[in-house]
């Protein structure tokens, strides 16, 4: 199976760094990058919205900046959420090694991080509706990628 990790810079808010935990370990997820400025994988809320997966799922720490600069190294697709009018999740080859990024819940990716990913993916959404929360747009992205690679035959 084709590594999948997370990166969340400045994810501060603790239920959603848990959740995005927990989403990493459905999908069977090789790790979670809680970097700059996110909330403490061990905080209390955290461990509680992650259900235990904080227990489970490799958790790395540390810039964000050299934890892409390693992803993309090893050959990882990574992929920034963002709002706006980049490509949907659906229409990109998500089928080989990912880095899904994520972002602030009020401020999005910072622009040095921007230019260190190599597409910035957005969620088609109907209506007045601007953006989703962080853990929701993350575990969109992150089942996308679970579905491309069983329609490709392979596993999550």
């Amino acid at each position: 199976t084709a590594p999948l990790h997370l990166v969340l810079v400045g994810v501060a808010d603790p239920g959603n760094v848990g959740t995005l935990i927990r989403t990493a370990e459905a999908v069977g997820a090789h790790s979670v990058v809680v970097a700059d400025g996110s909330a403490d994988p061990w905080a209390p809320k955290v461990v509680r919205s992650s259900a235990g997966s904080v227990w489970r799922v490799a958790l790395d720490r540390g810039p964000a900046s050299a934890a892409l600069a390693r992803l993309g190294g090893e050959g990882h697709l990574r992929v920034a959420a963002v709002g706006g009018d980049g490509p949907a999740p659906h229409d990109l080859d998500l089928s080989g090694p990912v880095a899904v990024v994520l972002g602030s819940e009020a401020h999005g990716l910072p622009p040095e991080i921007l230019a260190q990913v190599d597409v910035r993916a957005s969620l088609p959404m109907a209506g007045a509706v601007e953006s989703l929360n962080v853990a929701v747009a993350g575990s969109v992205l992150a089942f996308e990628v679970v579905r491309q690679r069983a329609v490709a035959g392979g596993a999550p």
